[in-house]
């Protein structure tokens, strides 16, 4: 794996739109080290400009390197459709603006947002200060809230692979999470086919 950042230092629009300029250099970095796949991660920058525009740039990053490309926001959305999660119940640490872009973007994606729940913080590292339960206690309120959710997404760059398991246990549902689903759109578009175990129904069955 190899990670070109973009130097987002706080959720604000002037540092997205910096970040934006920069992909098209880093997805060039990334094809001189060889990389296989390229995934643009933040959420924040798949919403920046709507749905339409993080497509156009989608393909202009393949077009640019030659490479399969993506989000993680899309990884996310089309690792939903492979579990058949239509109605889902989201947990984030985004600003209200930066949530009601991503709910915008999986409404338009065909997905409802039965509810979403956030810390609400202002800049990226203030995700990993928290305390470790925090997407979990996130994910659990708002699965609550959400009356008929088929499914959790937990979005965002929080350490949550080790909860995924268990709260499908506690839900009886999928649940998503954004490195989770990046990994296994990787994975796939690399010929990676066996299932794995540990990582919840993504992993398990779809593959």
């Amino acid at each position: 794996m190899v990670a070109v950042t973009l130097n987002v230092k706080a959720h604000r629009q002037e540092e997205f739109e910096r970040a934006i300029e920069a992909v098209k250099d880093g997805a060039l970095t990334l094809e001189a080290e060889r990389a296989d796949v390229i995934v643009l991660s933040g959420t924040p920058l798949a919403t920046l400009r709507g749905r339409g525009q993080e497509g156009w740039l989608v393909a202009e990053l393949e077009k640019l390197t030659g490479l399969p490309s993506t989000t993680a926001l899309r990884a996310c959305v089309l690792a939903m459709r492979q579990l058949n999660v239509t109605r889902v119940a989201v947990a984030t640490p985004y600003k209200a603006e930066l949530n009601q872009r991503l709910k915008d973007y999986l409404e338009e994606s065909d997905i409802t947002v039965t509810a979403l729940r956030s810390c609400e913080i202002d800049k990226p590292v203030e995700a990993d200060l928290l305390p470790p339960e925090t997407p979990a206690r996130l994910a659990k309120e708002a699965f609550l809230a959400g009356k008929g959710a088929d499914g959790v997404f937990i979005d965002g760059r929080w350490h949550v692979v080790n909860l995924i398991e268990p709260l499908e246990e506690e839900f009886g549902k999928p649940v998503i999470a954004t490195h989770q689903a990046v990994l296994w759109w990787a994975l796939r578009r690399m010929g990676f086919e066996a299932p794995t175990q540990g990582y919840g129904r993504l992993f398990r069955d779809g593959f």
